[in-house]
């Protein structure tokens, strides 16, 4: 550039250089308010920019610092790694060096970010590989999505609810249909038994016999339990004793748990009795015990379970806040296996929370047993220690009328009788069995599989039967449609009915049309014969003639 030099106010000047100084001062002033400019953008940005330099935070916007809990300086001096949760620091060392040596890796990604409180905060990620101070560096850019994967995972949580209470209600479904048909093979087992033992004299076939007869009564329970797991059966809250179910419950532990594990049974008193469903008590124990196993499954252990009569008074409301004062059976289960940190503890009676592994729970078991002691009036409590084991301790309310539920009945002989009763099951060894019962106890039984062939043999002749015994399930005319018409052909006409299961009528809709007793299969013949007895006592008429006689 050529300069001229002339005199400005008497001194000399160069205007080349006079023009060189006022570029150069706009590019300063350009360049500052440049800088400035990205300055207010990366400093009042709302998402976190830092670069990553050899583990270091060199850069760091402020949103850096306020989602970490550190100041710049604070944040300057610890390794980068020290903010990446421990499960995801693998993941984001190995992206970073795959990107460094030059791979196509996805440039967002997120995992979860600590703060100054090790607080998890889920964020997403964007990264940049750039030059700083001529040395490789990474730009970042952190979006903080806590929120947004919260409630990604509510709603996750939401969808397995809604599957797992279809799972629920195909189960309950299942469950029903088993117990029909699983009843209907109870009955025959049990029945066929009990005619053979009271035919048979030898002592060791009586023993063999009676065992099968108190496993086909276990079978019985455990349907039982099934439905009302299920909720397909009804709670039935009785005076019960928890001692024989804690037993029964033991005896099939025994035979289910390893021999690592011992189980210790302490009973302070036989006699106590609570208001309960027996079924459910039964699953809550069966149900603690399984975790407490669970537990003590690698390393063994011992399992003790113990009853006791505890009083809790005025003092135990701040532990037992849902429990009036007064007399409680207490049912305490415990383990010796790892325990549980207080942050487990906390969440163990939510609903599908689990720590066991994909596939070995739902991590229902615990909310339900919470439920079914609420429902008892009784209160859980809780107490775990990492590397201690864990104790349950469920609370009871003692029954005040235990005297009635101690009281024992000596076994009578089935009453007899002679009247004419008409037996109507499409199981022909329900069938068989009926006949061989009764018979012998004086009646004149008439059997028939169909219901249909029943019907018109009970309407060719309306006055000839005293009382009808009929299944509920069968093939073209349920025992309800049966029941009903023979009903119109003859009202007042006794009518037992007997089912495996039903989900539809029960046994007060039973009574309400007209049916004089509902019972569930399988039937105890002793009962049965009392029920028959009963019936036909009350419905007859004084002074009553013998009937016609009618070829059946």
């Amino acid at each position: 550039m050529s300069t001229c030099i002339f005199e400005l106010d008497g001194e000399p000047a160069v205007m080349g250089t006079a023009y060189e100084t006022t570029a150069r001062k706009q590019m300063e002033e350009d360049l500052r308010r440049s800088e400035e400019k990205y300055r207010n953008v990366v400093t009042y940005a709302s998402e976190a920019i830092a670069v990553v330099q050899d583990n270091r935070m060199i850069f760091a916007n402020p949103a850096t610092c306020r989602i970490s809990g550190y100041n710049w300086e604070e944040l300057t001096e610890r390794p980068f790694s020290e903010f990446i949760h421990p499960d995801d620091l693998g993941m984001v060392i190995d992206r970073y060096l795959r990107r460094m040596a030059g791979e196509d890796m996805p440039r967002v990604y997120s995992f979860r970010f600590l703060d100054r409180q090790r607080r998890v905060h889920w964020v997403e990620m964007s990264t940049a590989l750039i030059e700083w101070d001529g040395k490789p560096a990474v730009l970042t850019f952190f979006s903080d999505i806590t929120d947004a994967k919260r409630a990604e995972e509510e709603r996750q949580r939401l969808e397995e609810l809604l599957r797992q209470s279809q799972k629920m209600e195909a189960i309950g479904t299942l469950a029903g249909g088993i117990a029909h048909d699983f009843n209907n093979l109870l009955a025959a087992i049990i029945g066929f038994t009990e005619i053979a033992r009271s035919r048979v004299k030898e002592s060791d076939a009586l023993s063999s016999l009676d065992k099968a007869l108190r496993a086909g009564e276990r079978a019985k329970a455990l349907v039982s339990q099934i439905l009302s797991f299920s909720r397909q059966k009804a709670q039935e809250f009785k005076p019960i004793k928890i001692a024989p179910v804690v037993r029964e419950a033991v005896k099939l532990l025994r035979a289910s748990l390893p021999s690592t594990i011992a189980i210790n049974v302490t009973i302070d008193a036989a006699d106590m009795v609570v208001e309960a469903d027996p079924s459910q008590i039964h699953q809550v124990l069966m149900n603690l015990c399984a975790n407490a196993a669970h537990a003590m499954r690698n390393g063994g252990g011992v399992l003790e379970i113990a009853l006791a009569q505890v009083t809790l008074g005025v003092e135990s409301a701040t532990i037992h806040p849902d429990l009036n004062p007064g007399e409680y059976l207490l049912m305490r289960v415990r383990d010796s296996g790892h325990g549980m940190t207080p942050e487990v503890m906390d969440r163990i009676f939510e609903p599908y929370f689990t720590t066991k592994p994909e596939g070995e729970g739902t991590g229902l078991g615990l909310a339900v047993i919470h439920g079914i002691i609420k429902r008892h009036g009784g209160g859980i409590t809780v107490a775990s220690e990492v590397g201690r084991g864990t104790e349950f301790c469920v609370y009871l309310p003692l029954s005040l009328c235990a005297e009635a539920a101690m009281e024992v009945k000596a076994p009578q002989a089935p009453p007899t009788g002679h009247e004419r009763i008409l037996f109507i099951d499409d199981e022909l060894d329900l069938v068989e069995i009926a006949g061989q019962i009764l018979k012998p106890l004086g009646y004149d039984v008439t059997t028939r599989t169909s219901s249909v062939e029943a019907l018109e043999l009970f309407r060719a002749k309306p006055d000839y039967f005293d009382l009808v015994i009929t299944d509920l399930t069968m093939p073209n005319m349920t025992g309800e449609t049966l029941a009903q018409r023979m009903l119109q052909i003859r009202p007042g006409i006794p009518i037992i009915l007997c089912t495996g299961f039903s989900r539809e009528l029960t046994r007060e809709k039973a009574l309400g049309l007209g049916i004089k007793e509902f019972m569930l299969k399988p039937i105890d013949y002793g009962e049965l014969a009392i029920a028959i007895r009963t019936i036909l006592d009350e419905q007859a008429p004084a002074g009553a003639t013998d009937r016609e006689e009618f070829m059946v």
